[in-house]
């Protein structure tokens, strides 16, 4: 199984701290989030890495020029000319996937104890072409599914903002994504949408005719996306993380 990180957002919520760095290398406990990411990864013997970059990327890149696990190979899809969002910098880095591989996409701000190879079995028997980590936690934003966990659907509870597939009925099962799932390669290089386009509202499409679902596994998990999350991200760390950082 390869990987892809999505490290070239702005970070803009974490203000003072991505003044002078990207989000993926804000530190936590003296590890980076990049870093955070990366050895897990290896433990779990994943050794291709797609990082994108954008901003700050000249950093990103001797960050990973000078990566101690020399046996990891880290390629770089570059958006620093424009950020093409997550669904537009995933499709832009299919290049770099074997053919007939599928690839662990994780965003750089999400912390959890997923155990990536109860995960990849789960991907490997289901015989989907993407299948998506989801939480039952307070969100805004919802992705719904149809009983047997296909994706169906997508809402805003706030703005009451709603896309659809398959006629997703009133008893859809209702999560939120974690920002973690496993595509295959094809599947990714093949997405719908040009240059610079969201996720979500791409897999939407798709699922009309590619077998797309959604898998609730018990996980802890935090997304540092806001400046209080990162003393909340100590606790993650020091209660689950610290495995990794052997």
């Amino acid at each position: 199984m390869m990987a892809m990180i999505f490290a070239a957002g702005l970070g803009t919520r974490l203000g003072e701290y991505t003044l002078n760095r990207p989000k993926a290398l804000v530190e936590i406990r003296g590890y980076k989030l990049l870093d955070l990411q990366i050895r897990k990864m290896y433990a779990f013997g994943i050794t291709d890495i797609v990082v994108n970059v954008h901003h700050f990327a000249d950093q990103v890149l001797d960050f990973l020029h000078h990566y101690p696990q020399k046996e990891i190979r880290f390629h770089i899809s570059d958006e620093s000319g424009e950020l093409l969002d997550t669904g537009g910098g995933l499709k832009n880095a299919a290049p770099f996937f074997e053919a007939n591989s599928y690839v662990l996409v994780h965003n750089v701000d999400v912390l959890s104890d997923v155990d990536f190879s109860n995960l990849e079995q789960r991907f490997l028997d289901s015989n989907q072409n993407c299948i998506l980590l989801l939480k039952d936690r307070t969100s805004s934003r919802k992705l719904l599914f149809d009983s047997d966990m296909n994706l169906c659907g997508w809402k805003n509870i706030q703005s009451g903002e709603e896309l659809s597939v398959k006629n997703a009925s009133l008893g859809a099962y209702e999560f939120s994504y974690s920002g973690i799932s496993i595509m295959r390669a094809d599947f990714v290089a093949n997405l719908p949408g040009i240059g610079a386009f969201p996720l979500i509202p791409s897999l939407l499409e798709a699922a009309a005719h590619k077998n797309i679902s959604g898998i609730a596994i018990p996980h802890q998990w935090i997304d540092v996306g806001k400046t209080y999350e990162l003393k909340e991200a100590e606790k993650h760390i020091d209660n689950y993380y610290q495995k990794w950082m052997k």
